[in-house]
């Protein structure tokens, strides 16, 4: 059963806009809840992960913060936003975190931070804190993360992750063909695989809008040319953010 008055998401989910409106309305919390429920109750793998599912403005951006909310009173100590792999992007991601977490930061009870620029190493009492890192979809970035849950900050590795793939058809699966070496696995696809393949506690949400290509992928491929293999990231199970219209608010 997901707990819903733990300090982080009770304070969270019922904030008020500068109107003094509610910023999460009954559709958007019954889909955080359900979503985070289907999270912790289902069998979810790193290859056969949630799926968010809502059509572009529909809330999704909202809706996820709030699943990492209550993830984070139901077990979970960090949270990965990976973005796609643009600097524009990857900043307006950490500043919709930093400004929609705001009280739970200047309360000490989240730290959040851009990979690229994380300490070498975190700190302990930073350790001790719930985390929340934004990682673009591009190899230099997955590399630093990587590196620092394994290697900087071995601890995280221990420790329960959710992954939140957003915009989760953009780079995070795919192929390319090459004349040399046939069919290969896009290399940020493969450093997403080989990276939630590692991990032992770990759940992984898709947002997307297009699922298309998440859906119909096989259970398995291995690359002929080079017997890689490649493993796909099917949804286990998908939940539906409904579009909903939040007076004097942006629903993204």
């Amino acid at each position: 059963m997901v707990q819903t008055n733990g300090p982080i998401y009770s304070v969270f989910i019922n904030k008020m806009d500068d109107k003094g409106k509610p910023i999460y309305d009954s559709v958007a919390k019954n889909c955080v809840q359900e979503t985070v429920d289907s999270l912790l109750t289902k069998t979810t793998t790193p290859d056969n992960p949630g799926m968010l599912l809502g059509k572009v403005q529909s809330g999704k951006t909202r809706t996820f913060l709030g699943v990492i909310a209550l993830a984070f009173d139901n077990g979970c100590d960090v949270a990965v936003v990976f973005t796609k792999g643009t600097n524009a992007l990857a900043q307006q991601t950490l500043a919709r975190l930093n400004k929609d977490f705001k009280t739970e930061i200047e309360s000490d009870l989240i730290h959040v931070f851009d990979v690229m620029s994380l300490p070498d190493p975190l700190a302990e009492y930073e350790l001790q804190h719930k985390l929340i890192f934004v990682c673009k979809k591009e190899d230099d970035n997955i590399r630093r993360l990587d590196n620092a849950i394994f290697h900087t900050n071995p601890d995280l590795a221990t420790k329960r992750i959710l992954l939140i793939d957003d915009e989760a058809d953009f780079a995070s699966i795919g192929f390319r063909r090459t004349r040399a070496e046939g069919i290969k696995i896009n290399k940020i696809a493969s450093q997403l695989d080989a990276l939630r393949r590692r991990l032992n506690q770990v759940d992984v949400l898709q947002v997307t809008a297009t699922p298309y290509s998440l859906y119909l992928q096989p259970d398995t491929m291995t690359i002929p040319t080079t017997q890689e293999t490649f493993l796909p990231v099917k949804p286990a199970f998908t939940r539906l953010r409904p579009a909903t219209r939040w007076s004097g608010l942006s629903s993204k």
